[in-house]
């Protein structure tokens, strides 16, 4: 190759301009009310509820309209929220946080129950009602 030759290089090609999962999900959620619960979509959701809430709560209420579980969504919506570190926990996710590992227990006559939490290595000890023991 002479100097006087350029060097044709190919441009890359372009990658296909990636779609918004939100863009036709009413459409599909019409159809298949599984929709708004691919990742992708409640990924795009926790965003879109993040930076704009008032488009996020229309979205929502299409969704209930067509008889999508929106209870359901926002548990999920919320859980990945926390996951991503989006929003701060609520008092009640702390507390059922902390008592997913606790150890339920009753005296022998069945009159009191009690919970062990644990922090750290430290155990504490804590009388609750029967019916919350029941409950776990």
């Amino acid at each position: 190759m002479s100097s006087d030759e350029e060097l044709i290089t190919p441009d890359p090609p372009e990658e296909p301009p990636k779609s918004d999962p939100l863009d036709g999900l009413v459409e599909k959620a019409a159809i298949d009310q599984s929709a708004p619960f691919q990742e992708n979509v409640v990924i795009a959701l926790v965003q879109l509820k993040e930076k704009d809430p008032c488009k996020f709560e229309v979205l929502r209420a299409q969704f209930k309209a067509l008889g999508v579980t929106v209870h359901r969504l926002d548990k999920l919506i919320s859980r990945v929220s926390l996951s991503y570190g989006m929003q701060d926990p609520t008092d009640l996710e702390i507390l059922l946080g902390l008592i997913e590992d606790a150890e339920p227990f009753c005296t022998p006559d069945g009159d009191t129950a009690f919970i062990d939490l644990y922090d750290g290595d430290l155990r504490k000890t804590f009388a609750i009602a029967r019916k919350a023991v029941l409950a776990l």
